[in-house]
């Protein structure tokens, strides 16, 4: 969904939208994006359970807001995340090229525990993740 916002009105954001601006007739009007997803990574303390194939290259995913290469490197065999997100490799026998799947929850769950041992967050008043 696209809102368009008039410049002037102000811009009101909530989670998963981001403002961004274009230029039509001599009038320049602010348009809100939604991300789609992005508010259902987590629902009253709990993550989602569903997987999502990698974003093509180049693309940005709309959960963690990492790219392809930086997923692939957390999710290949000996990244950081491989032990604690279930990935799933789907190819037909024979075929060269495939789809890789990632948990969005158990990515998430790593991404919150990996911010509580840096310390991120603290004064946020949210309790470390275990």
């Amino acid at each position: 969904m696209i809102n368009t916002i008039l410049r002037g009105c102000g811009l009101l954001r909530s989670a998963g939208q981001f403002p961004a601006k274009q230029k039509c007739m001599n009038k320049s009007t602010d348009i809100l994006i939604e991300v789609p997803g992005a508010d259902i990574c987590k629902q009253g303390g709990n993550y989602a359970n569903f997987y999502r194939a990698i974003p093509r290259n180049g693309e940005i995913c709309p959960f963690s807001g990492l790219k392809h290469a930086r997923l692939y490197k957390l999710l290949s065999d000996g990244g950081i995340a491989r032990a604690h997100v279930r990935v799933i490799q789907l190819k037909e026998p024979g075929a060269a090229k495939g789809v890789t799947l990632f948990h969005v929850g158990d990515l998430m769950q790593f991404l919150d525990r990996l911010a509580a041992e840096q310390g991120s967050g603290s004064c946020c008043g949210r309790p470390p993740q275990t």
